[in-house]
């Protein structure tokens, strides 16, 4: 295999010389196949006219070794008439000598340009093609092909090294990603591996949801799946090396308003890595009555099955089964002896499900005596609301110990749709717990397990932060009741002032006060890196405001708190059930009718307690909360039959919201006062920005006119 040759400087007028024959749009800053021949710093199209051609599928595969990494990106394209040219926009820092690209196994000659380079040549291709996207990938090395014949099922790999990027403490890198040329959208997989010297500790994507599997303390394997790419730019990861117990990260962002950023605390828990679970007393409450006949009873007894293989040398485990009637299987927590797992496995096997639910005497039960000296952890399924015993869910709440006033925590499992979220919700609310709706065909087990599992490992309990003398607002999460080993810490808020501050969380283990600190520089003038934090903390609050006013959490002001949701949905483009008509409408909606829209729509569905609409605004709120995608890729709902939402006519990119409006991308007003300025695409004015602001740069991947705001600008690219 041979590496890409380094171009010689092109010349600007060579660059733009590219002849202009119309050019179907091609792929966005990811790998494109181009019909045609470039030579001497133009693309030649051939007589039958150039378009680009579809990407099929992609991979892309990184193996991330100390401070460099390899990446590998193969894919297919459609096929096409005569000779292609492929032209892929690298990752910035990537090597020339290690760059080369091969069609099957034969290596194919082509051009390594430098930055420099690469922007004549980015410029001169998005002017010919009219595709302003390609320009968002200015700034970085590129690689042009020599002319190739490609057949139709020939896979182009190109592999390339460099250096990882590190900012305010956290690894990063920034992979470029092919998307949708015409109608056709590839699919794409992507697999990271992280290995280092030092536990790998947060680990997070802002741009697109991902999977994270552990195999060790110092390795992670990150994978990426997507369906139908569009225009979501770089597939970026970011990730923090650190022998700390938390591994405690700071990222600000502060944009032109004076009167405050926004700041996120970022970790992951070792919790003593290969050490033994703390000894704690388990509760398993399960719901036998009649609907949970069939699979769902069999996969609760798979669950149990998962606790009882996991219950640590030291800890005590009881049963609690409820129908109409609730029964135990010991009365009391019992030492886990093979004795006492054996005979339990044969109390659960031998359940019935019929009857009704008593969830109010389960609860009592499960909760009953808890030792002073170690935690009780009730783990508690069902799948229906009270149809037994006290059925007055606020009654039910309210006989409930306060967080605080015991040991004990719920953590609820919702089994399938009949479920009354309201009070699953409010019962781990109440006790410090948290909620999971599982939902039809889903593993029951596989869940209980992994939350089992973590709670096995304790970092730090009844968490609080410490700010110190940093003023602080709408922090996120609002309460932190636990952090376990593997569970990646994310708190994120607002902040006032400026300066160098320190940041501590503060809790208990088993009774023993620890803490945690880290300290960085809180800005006082706009900071246009980190813009994503600014959009997952407005994600957060609105689903915690929501939840807020689902649940009557002392919410003593609705229309306040509704009108802080929409102000928030409509800045920053997220889409929720209540607000989706912001972004569907093809003119701006005033804040009087867009606050009586969303209050109409939240009130009809707040009103459904139980059944699948119940739970799917439960499953909204958690995955607004819990969210840690800032991009369009991430921002979407399920509607009450259960279908993903997407917004067709918003995008989020930067920490910045765009909505389509009469064919033109605006971005969303922040109530700050501007001057206008019209500015040529191509021209002088044009390049400049793109050359000088990234946020600039990165919103050329929005299709047609766009009217941005920059500093003291509104500027309208036409």
């Amino acid at each position: 295999m041979r590496s890409a040759r380094r171009a010689p400087p092109l010349p600007l007028a060579g660059a733009l010389c590219l002849l202009t024959a119309t050019l179907a749009a091609p792929a966005l800053a990811g790998p494109m196949v181009l019909d045609g021949t470039w030579k001497d710093g133009a693309l030649a199209p051939p007589e039958a006219g150039a378009a680009a051609r579809d990407i099929l599928l992609a991979e892309v595969e990184v193996e991330v070794e100390g401070d460099h990494y390899t990446a590998r990106w193969s894919w297919r394209a459609a096929p096409g008439d005569g000779a292609a040219t492929i032209v892929v926009p690298l990752p910035a820092g990537a090597e020339a000598d290690a760059t080369a690209l091969t069609r099957g196994d034969a290596p194919v000659a082509g051009w390594f340009l430098d930055a420099g380079p690469a922007e004549k040549a980015l410029a001169g291709l998005a002017e010919a093609t009219g595709d302003t996207a390609l320009l968002a990938a200015v700034g970085r090395p590129l690689f042009i092909s020599t002319p190739t014949a490609l057949e139709p099922h020939d896979r182009l790999t190109l592999r390339t090294r460099a250096a990882v990027a590190e900012r305010d403490g956290l690894r990063r890198i920034d992979l470029p990603l092919p998307q949708r040329v015409g109608e056709r959208a590839p699919r794409i997989r992507g697999r990271l591996v992280i290995a280092a010297d030092e536990p790998v500790r947060a680990v997070i994507s802002p741009t697109h949801p991902i999977d994270i599997h552990r195999p060790d303390p110092r390795r992670a394997a990150v994978r990426l799946g997507i369906d139908r790419a569009t225009a979501d730019g770089d597939w970026t990861v970011m990730w923090a090396v650190d022998r700390a117990p938390l591994g405690l990260r700071l990222l600000t962002h502060r944009d032109d308003d004076a009167d405050g950023g926004w700041f996120a605390l970022l970790g992951n828990p070792s919790g003593g890595d290969g050490g033994a679970p703390i000894a704690k007393d388990v509760v398993l409450a399960l719901d036998t009555s009649g609907s949970m006949r069939g699979e769902k009873m069999e996969q609760a007894r798979l669950a149990v099955e998962a606790v009882l293989d996991r219950l640590g040398p030291h800890d005590r485990f009881d049963i609690v089964a409820f129908g109409t009637e609730v029964k135990s299987f010991a009365g009391r927590p019992v030492p886990r002896g093979d004795g006492a797992v054996a005979r339990a496995r044969g109390f659960v096997e031998d359940l019935v499900a019929h009857g009704r639910t008593n969830i109010a005497d389960a609860l009592a039960a499960a909760l009953a005596d808890p030792a002073p000296d170690r935690p009780r952890i009730v783990l508690f399924l069902t799948d229906g609301t009270p149809t037994a015993g006290l059925r007055e869910p606020e009654k039910i709440v309210d006989g409930l110990p306060k967080r605080g006033e015991g040991q004990a925590r719920v953590f609820a499992f919702g089994v399938g749709h009949d479920v009354n979220a309201h009070l699953l919700d409010s019962i781990a609310e109440r006790t410090g717990g948290d909620t999971t709706y599982v939902n039809p065909g889903e593993a029951i087990d596989v869940k209980v397990a992994a939350l089992y599992e973590g709670l096995s490992h304790p970092v730090l309990e009844d968490v609080v932060v410490d700010f110190g003398e940093l003023e602080v607002e709408a922090v996120h999460p609002m309460r932190i009741p636990l952090l376990f080993r593997g569970r990646d810490v994310l708190i994120l808020g607002r902040y006032t002032g400026s300066g160098r501050h320190t940041l501590t969380l503060r809790g208990t283990v088993q009774g023993k006060p620890q803490s945690h600190a880290v300290t960085a520089d809180f800005p006082a003038q706009a900071q246009p890196e980190n813009g994503f934090v600014a959009t997952l903390w407005a994600t957060r609050r609105v689903g915690e405001l929501l939840r807020r006013m689902r649940l009557a959490d002392g919410d003593g002001d609705r229309q306040k708190t509704l009108a802080e949701i929409v102000e928030l949905s409509r800045r920053f483009g997220i889409l929720t059930e209540y607000t989706a008509f912001i972004a569907d409408s093809d003119a701006p909606i005033d804040a009087a009718e867009a606050n009586r829209t969303a209050a109409e729509l939240l009130q009809r569905a707040n009103a459904q307690q139980s059944g699948q609409w119940a739970v799917r605004q439960a499953d909204n709120e958690q995955a607004l909360r819990k969210r840690t995608v800032a991009s369009t890729a991430g921002n979407v709902y399920r509607d009450r039959q259960g279908k993903t939402r997407k917004g067709a006519k918003v995008r989020m990119m930067h920490g910045r919201a765009w909505y389509k409006r009469d064919g033109r991308w605006v971005e969303a007003e922040d109530g700050k006062q501007r001057t206008r300025r019209r500015v040529k695409k191509f021209s002088k004015a044009y390049m400049d920005l793109v050359r000088e602001n990234a946020d600039f740069a990165e919103a050329q991947r929005l299709d047609g006119d766009r009217t941005i705001n920059l500093d003291g600008e509104q500027v309208e690219v036409y």
